[in-house]
């Protein structure tokens, strides 16, 4: 990939959302997102108050010129930043604050930033990948269950097949249908992740990957079964355009087999990129405290607020998650993000995604470029370097995506 201009350090590049993209399920536990979009669902509310309240169980009471943040200083600075970026209140990013107010459900416990995002979803891939309740009884159910125990990567194999079916029943052009996937180098997963490094005494490498081979033959059985019964499940409803899922089987049978889900798996293997979209809190302090000093000179008292208080309980969870003593200093250095980040009440969403444009930009150990994610699942692409007009478009071999500095610019 190359620049077709001039590209200076610092300049946005391209913005992309992802082709398929998951949250890690370990995830889960600390942080609900949008699973279209990815936007962090968090209730604000209950954050401001752990932060105000872990102000309180400290005990220090706040400087007599220094009155402390209360929950309607809280929400007149989100109230205050959203018009201040000059973008109507649901553009800008700081609506993230109030989205978990109006997010909705599906029958399976799946959530949304709004229906909006639901019903996008649902015609790109929910609709075949759904197990129809939370207690997961069908056998797509049983899928997902196999995926938790084995490996969660095989969800995002699946999200690309169900892409492929659904954008064929659209359209009814199968070529069309598999592009965006054909464009990838795809080798089977048990090629990908095998070497002779891994084998044990007198074990060939064949044979170990006969153990892969058997874990994806097992894992497509799982699938195919509970697509077949969601494809009649959605004939039932007349949602296959015409088509029966007989004829959807029949036709889609080239992506439909074990050789070809594992290359899709071989494929995520070999170009997803980690998404890392920061929690809002998180976000924000950062956001605040990176304002040059004319802009603190300026900020208005309820902002100064709010921001003092998230940097006094970043301040105290730094300490106790960070305190390693001055003995071991050099053994245990951590930065103030990396223990911000440590803290479960300001996790960001986790996940992996496949970007068609991102993932198959060149790879170096001197990059130009960066990728950042702001307020969703959407991928940044950002020029760190001067790059010359028909220079190489090079990313780190490990990306690491960050960006809460630019929230107040974007």
């Amino acid at each position: 990939m190359y620049a077709g201009r001039a590209l200076k350090a610092g300049e946005p590049i391209w913005t992309e959302a992802p082709f398929v993209a998951m949250q890690h399920e370990d995830n889960k536990e600390f942080v609900d997102c949008c699973d279209n979009c990815f936007v962090p669902l968090i209730d604000s509310k209950a954050c401001w108050a752990r932060v105000v309240g872990s102000a309180e169980v400290e005990g220090e009471a706040a400087p007599a010129d220094e009155a402390a943040a209360s929950e309607a200083d809280f929400e007149a600075a989100i109230a205050f930043l959203q018009k201040e970026g000059g973008k109507s209140p649901e553009e800008s990013y700081f609506s993230v604050f109030k989205l978990a107010q109006h997010q909705v459900q599906c029958a399976c416990g799946v959530v949304y930033c709004s229906d909006t995002c639901r019903q996008i979803a649902y015609a790109q891939h929910h609709a075949v990948l759904c197990p129809h309740s939370e207690e997961r009884e069908n056998a797509m159910g049983q899928f997902l269950n196999h995926t938790l125990v084995t490996n969660e990567i095989f969800q995002l194999a699946a999200k690309v097949v169900a892409k492929i079916l659904l954008l064929f029943v659209a359209t009814q052009d199968m070529a069309k249908a598999r592009q965006p996937v054909d464009m990838f180098c795809k080798l089977p997963w048990w090629e990908v992740i095998t070497s002779e490094d891994d084998l044990e005494e007198g074990e060939t490498l064949e044979d170990y990957r006969d153990k892969f081979r058997s874990l994806l033959t097992q894992t497509y059985d799982y699938f195919i079964a509970g697509l077949k019964e969601n494809l009649k499940h959605l004939e039932a409803q007349g949602e296959l355009n015409g088509l029966t899922a007989d004829t959807v089987l029949a036709t889609c049978d080239e992506v439909l087999n074990v050789d070809f889900f594992s290359r899709v798996v071989g494929m995520f293997e070999m170009n997803n990129i980690s998404m890392e979209i920061d929690h809002p809190f998180h976000a924000l302090g950062e956001a605040l405290s990176e304002a040059s000093p004319e802009e603190k000179k300026d900020m208005p008292p309820v902002l100064s607020r709010v921001k003092a208080a998230l940097e006094k309980f970043a301040e105290q969870h730094k300490h106790q998650l960070c305190d390693c003593g001055e003995d071991h200093e050099d053994e245990h250095e951590h930065d103030e993000e990396d223990c911000y980040a440590l803290d479960e009440d300001f996790v960001g969403v986790e996940g992996t995604a496949l970007f068609s444009g991102i993932c198959t930009m060149n790879h170096s150990c001197d990059p130009n470029c960066t990728v950042l994610y702001t307020k969703d699942g959407a991928a940044h692409v950002f020029a760190v370097q001067d790059i010359p007009v028909r220079g190489r478009v090079a990313v780190n071999m490990l990306l690491k995506s960050e960006g809460a500095d630019l929230l107040l610019d974007l």
